[in-house]
């Protein structure tokens, strides 16, 4: 019943989820993470939002749920994770369908939001979402959950990867 999909950085992972949210009938919720402007020192803020914002640029401060630091560091706030991805993840209950668009490792210490997300996979809502190709306790519960799927993308097989989403997710009595 739950999508997720997997693979390295920039291969096309949200643009699959975008392309899907467009064509997709009902109603939607979750979230899905961005990366702000570029800071001199290379790094970067990632911030959270609702997955209906997804053309959003004006960010808020206070949806920065991880900082990356230079080129090749991350810290996470497992607090902001808890208080922003909970909610949004419970406003999505009344949803058709919830995005998670990503799951990662700076979330590892957010336990409210991991339940959140782990309640998600127990309901009857399809989830549609991607996770790092990352090893962690909460990630291995994602990719063993009995009602998950996890596809891995490639620039060779993404054409057939959206096909897969498509079938799955807006025609599942075919599957």
């Amino acid at each position: 019943m739950h999508l997720f999909l997997t693979g390295k950085v920039q291969v096309g992972k949200s643009t699959i989820i975008r392309k899907l949210i467009g064509e997709y009938p009902g109603t939607i919720g979750g979230f899905r993470t961005v990366k702000g402007p570029q800071k001199p020192d290379g790094g970067s803020d990632i911030f959270m939002m609702d997955v209906s914002q997804w053309d959003e640029t004006d960010y808020d401060p206070s949806q920065v749920v991880a900082r990356r630091i230079g080129m090749t560091q991350y810290e996470g706030y497992p607090e902001v994770f808890d208080r922003i991805g909970t909610a949004l993840l419970t406003a999505a209950k009344g949803k058709d369908l919830i995005i998670m668009d990503e799951l990662g490792f700076m979330e590892q210490e957010a336990y409210q939001f991991q339940k959140a997300v782990l309640d998600c996979l127990e309901r009857n809502v399809p989830v549609l979402g991607v996770v790092k190709p990352a090893s962690t306790e909460f990630l291995e519960q994602i990719h063993k959950h009995y009602r998950t799927t996890v596809l891995e993308v490639t620039e060779g097989n993404r054409g057939q990867v959206l096909e897969e989403v498509r079938q799955r997710i807006l025609h599942p009595q075919y599957v």
